[in-house]
């Protein structure tokens, strides 16, 4: 037996096999030789294929083949439906298409190829790409080798466009440091859009004459009420907010806080700008804004002020009369304090006397004698001012950080010393000294601002040396700041210390600032170099208490 022979066999056993299918395809897969083409390429029977279109199409043709054509006319039904798999209708975003329920296709005698037709929706909302589902159907026994072909409707509309200006009621971008300083700024959603997209706001150095103005020192953006702080652990300052889906155009303000932190820093400046890193924003151009803040501080610290005196009132084996310090001073008149040389008064966070521990919080001490006025920490653990919490020194201004805010740990890693974390309760806890003094002067706390680190004077002002440990004037009802560690503790420092920050900057080593130590009377250097940012007690941290100049309300 040839070939030839062999597959006219194979092929009337198919047929018959095949029954009505067999009679409607009739004979034409076996008119020819084995190796000739058939007469349509690709999927055998009945198949509907994907297809694709943009929406201002107006229609999408999806091809129907028939391999081979059928002998005999026959009737296509199709309907249309959402996308089967849970992959593709994740991309399904609206239903932009007119649906079909039973629709018809009528397919004549040998005819290869016909097209259903789907009524697209054309709209002017930026959106993913969609996808849809057409099924058809045919009567018993045409064989159907794909009933089912996905739709794309391919977006062709422009993504939405953001645009930064100032506020209508914002005449200028310059502002003055002070109390509830501020700048307003619009931010617009020009188009409507389908997607949810993520907008970044980037800072850079200003343009005209003046030092950087920095983010998160001083200054820092609201949005919709809430700050907004860089990733946790991020070494740059990019800021995120979410642009949500809306059928029109989008507006809100955008409010730039300015931190009013009592230091002589000169005038400062910093280009607030958009930017995108998807297509599914565009960014206007221009879209940015310069700010300029001006300083209104004067160096106060320099002040000649009136001085505590040690607290000491005693001492073993020297005459009264004779001239240790004891015998002369407030040391030896004063009955202010637990008969010390502290004139304390204590103030509640808003600033009024403290005078009912039922309903007030402590939140400042005023020492009548020198005019400052001093933080009381917050004993509540997850409180962002809690009396547990070490901090990292780090200041990125050059005119105040004493030629070194020490941008890299020994390894020469960058970032170590920028974080925000969160507590249990949502709040965004700073783990270093720049970043808090920034939170405690947005509060602010006791009503004032000008909230800084002290000087190494500053703090010895209010150090009682006649207590034998924990020596802070006995007035602050906060107790010791890291009480429940021991004095030596090489959890919280390098060097087994711990303490109380000061602003000054070790002269002899510019990564080193110099701190105060609770149990006992010396002053001593500190390295700011260190690793480890989120940790709540880590090497290279101490305590921070702040103090302002500023009045009492």
């Amino acid at each position: 037996m040839d070939s030839f022979s062999s597959f006219r066999r194979y092929c009337a056993t198919s047929l018959v096999g095949l029954g009505i299918v067999g009679m409607l395809l009739g004979s034409a897969a076996c008119s020819k030789k084995p190796g000739a083409a058939p007469a349509h390429k690709g999927i055998a029977g009945l198949a509907i294929h994907h297809a694709s279109a943009k929406e201002n199409a107006g229609v999408m043709k999806f091809l129907v083949t028939a391999n081979p054509p059928l002998k005999t006319p026959v009737q296509i039904r199709f309907d249309t439906r959402a996308a089967v798999s849970a992959a593709v209708a994740a991309q399904s975003g609206g239903v932009d298409y007119t649906d079909v329920v039973n629709g018809a296709l009528n397919l004549p005698a040998n005819t290869a190829e016909a097209y259903v037709s789907v009524t697209l929706t054309n709209e002017s909302i930026y959106e993913e790409d969609e996808v849809f589902a057409v099924r058809i159907t045919v009567p018993d026994g045409v064989l159907v080798g794909q009933a089912e072909a996905l739709g794309t409707i391919l977006n062709d509309d422009a993504a939405p466009q953001m645009n930064l200006t100032l506020a209508a009621t914002q005449p200028t971008s310059t502002v003055t440091e002070g109390p509830a300083a501020a700048v307003l700024l619009n931010l617009t959603v020009t188009g409507a859009t389908e997607v949810t997209s993520t907008l970044k706001i980037k800072t850079a150095d200003g343009i005209g004459s003046g030092d950087r103005a920095f983010y998160r020192t001083d200054f820092m953006l609201e949005w919709a009420g809430e700050r907004l702080y860089p990733v946790t652990g991020g070494v740059t300052d990019d800021l995120s907010i979410t642009i949500p889906p809306s059928a029109s155009d989008q507006s809100g303000e955008l409010k730039l806080l300015v931190v009013d932190d009592g230091l002589v820093e000169g005038t400062e400046r910093a280009i607030v700008y958009l930017q995108s890193d998807t297509a599914d924003l565009r960014i206007a151009n221009g879209a940015n804004i310069e700010l300029v803040i001006s300083d209104d501080d004067t160096d106060k610290r320099a002040t000649l002020r009136a001085m505590n005196d040690t607290g000491v009132t005693a001492a073993s084996g020297i005459g009264i009369n004779s001239l240790e310090d004891v015998a002369f001073g407030a040391d030896s008149t004063s009955t202010a304090v637990d008969g010390k040389a502290f004139n304390l008064a204590i103030y509640d966070v808003n600033g009024q006397p403290f005078t009912d521990p039922n309903t007030q919080t402590p939140g400042c001490v005023r020492d009548n004698t020198t005019g400052l006025v001093w933080e009381v920490l917050d004993k509540l653990d997850d409180s962002f001012r809690s009396n547990k919490r070490a901090r990292y020194w780090y200041d990125p201004d050059s005119d105040t950080n004493g030629g070194s805010d020490v941008v890299t740990d020994s390894a020469g890693t960058i970032g170590y010393y920028r974080c925000d974390e969160p507590s249990a309760t949502g709040e965004f806890m700073a783990c270093n000294t720049a970043f808090y003094a920034a939170d405690v002067n947005l509060m602010p706390l006791c009503g004032i601002t000008g909230w800084r680190l002290p000087t190494t004077e500053e703090l010895r002002s209010m150090m009682d040396y006649a207590k034998p440990n924990n020596v802070m004037a006995a007035a602050f009802p906060d107790g010791e700041a890291g009480e429940e560690y021991a004095a030596t503790d090489w959890s919280v420092s390098s060097s087994g210390l711990r303490g109380y920050w000061t602003a000054d900057t070790y002269a002899a080593d510019v990564r080193q600032a110099w701190f105060l130590p609770f149990f006992e009377t010396g002053v001593y250097s500190f390295a700011r170099e260190q690793v480890d940012t989120k940790s709540g007690v880590g090497t290279g941290k101490q305590f921070v208490r702040l103090v302002t100049d500023k009045p009492l309300p």
